[in-house]
């Protein structure tokens, strides 16, 4: 997964902000959200934003960032409002020039077993299937359209702790698809709609 901040840039510039890493883990009864800069240039502060559904999302918090670095600069901030039982973070950073800059997604689930979400869905082909938990000795996927034709199947391992694994399918035509998502210990079919 890429968990650098998305850019909009129509010309070659320096990037305000260099994202190492954006996470979320459990922390108790809280999620507790870290993150580290390579480097900031006239950066002004984040807002931490959530969702239950990965879709609609609102502001819980701001962090103020440190404006200029070429150093390690590492944040945190603590979410102890525990609304969901899947919960979804995600990073907005605000440049003093009023430019905007979006972190990857992050989530975060408080159900035991197996936990799996596509996101966005609906989508137009290019989503991330991802899980909070690790799964070392893999996880297979079978993609399948409304006639059960395999459109995909793959085997992917997790990598850095938590499974993540981006698709791109932007070719396939809308419609509803089914991911049959099987580990070692559990089974899961999500439905994916393409629009």
């Amino acid at each position: 997964i890429n968990y650098g901040f998305t850019q909009n840039m129509a010309s070659c510039a320096v990037l305000p902000v260099s994202l190492l890493y954006f996470d979320a883990k459990k922390q108790n009864s809280s999620v507790f959200l870290s993150w580290v800069t390579l480097s900031e240039k006239n950066s002004d502060y984040f807002s931490i934003m959530k969702s239950t559904d990965g879709i609609t999302w609102s502001k819980i918090g701001e962090v103020p960032a440190m404006g200029n670095s070429d150093l390690f600069v590492e944040y945190s901030f603590i979410d102890n409002d525990i609304s969901s039982r899947t919960l979804y973070y995600q990073l907005l950073e605000y440049d003093l020039d009023g430019q905007i800059d979006k972190s990857g997604i992050q989530m975060v689930s408080f159900d035991t077993g197996t936990s799996f979400v596509v996101l966005p869905n609906p989508s137009n082909g290019q989503f991330v299937v991802t899980s909070e938990n690790d799964y070392p000795e893999g996880v297979h996927l079978v993609l399948t359209n409304s006639l059960g034709q395999i459109i995909m199947e793959e085997n992917s391992i997790s990598e850095g702790g938590k499974f993540s694994k981006t698709y791109h399918l932007e070719n396939l035509s809308k419609g509803l698809y089914l991911l049959d998502i099987t580990t070692s210990d559990n089974q899961k079919v999500e439905k994916i709609m393409l629009q």
